[in-house]
């Protein structure tokens, strides 16, 4: 789905030079990119450096920037709406597909350098979860398990594998649905999805999806959010969690971002992702 042969690649320092000479605002948060250079000296040396290198590439005449470069800025900087990726270390990688006037770009870090390919506004949800790679699903059933009791059990157990069975057992789990969150904690890596409206009335969707990569297999967590940064979520706030392959977490992914669309309540001003 992802044609990289299409793939305009920028060093973090060429995307950071481009967004701020086409004044096109902040860089994305989701990607971590730095401006580099503290001093005005400093910052003109990496300009000069960067213009070079772009023009090299043919995505700088001198005067101008590539055409469909600066579309493709635009729109990851200043999109409308976003979906994201972030995953942890070990494995980590910073992704998000932007979408602006009918147009939608994947822009993904790849260690110091970042990765521009359009795509099929359709498919943002698609692409992202195929960065994770093969997704196969693991064990066990389906569990809907309120959010304190959850915290309360993992908090309890302390990284105790058994002893979190055991707590969500005495909070009212099935013996099936305490395997699954005891084999959901054997992490080799996680990741989560999610996405939000941008521009003049911000808004994330009302949940994320925390993927966990175990040796049983995948699984998920479609995990609730406040209305606010900061704020309360509600008294009763559910985690959905389970096994996952491919198709489920586009699905999911799709429907975070169909609510997010809809969504009214505002967010604040330090929500990054």
């Amino acid at each position: 789905m992802i044609d990289w042969n299409r793939a305009t690649v920028l060093t973090a320092a060429e995307f950071d030079v481009a967004r701020d000479l086409l004044d096109l605002g902040r860089n994305p948060a989701v990607l971590e990119l730095l401006s580099p250079g503290f001093t005005d000296v400093e910052r003109a040396r990496v300009v000069r450096g960067c213009l070079d290198t772009l023009a090299a590439r043919g995505l700088f005449t001198g005067t101008v920037f590539e055409p469909n470069l600066v579309d493709d800025l635009r729109t990851v900087v200043a999109p409308e709406f976003q979906h994201d990726l972030v995953v942890a270390p070990p494995s980590w990688q910073r992704a998000l597909v932007a979408q602006r006037a009918g147009r939608a770009v994947l822009a993904t870090r790849i260690d110091d350098d970042v990765a521009l390919v359009r795509v099929r506004p359709d498919d943002a949800a698609a692409v992202l979860v195929e960065l994770l790679g093969e997704v196969v699903p693991g064990p066990g059933v389906g569990v809907q398990i309120p959010v304190t009791v959850l915290g309360e059990a993992v908090e309890r157990a302390d990284g105790d594998a058994d002893r979190l069975v055991h707590e969500l057992l005495r909070r009212g789990c099935t013996a099936a649905e305490a395997e699954v969150l005891r084999r959901m904690g054997r992490t080799e890596g996680v990741a989560q999805l999610g996405a939000g409206r941008k521009g003049p009335d911000p808004c994330r969707a009302p949940g994320v999806l925390l993927v966990h990569a175990t040796p049983d297999g995948c699984y998920v967590q479609r995990r609730p959010t406040p209305d606010g940064v900061g704020g309360p979520l509600p008294d009763d706030a559910v985690v959905h969690a389970g096994a996952a392959d491919a198709t489920y977490l586009v699905r999911e992914l799709d429907r975070l971002a169909d609510a997010a669309r809809r969504r009214r309540a505002p967010v604040g001003a330090h929500r990054t992702w």
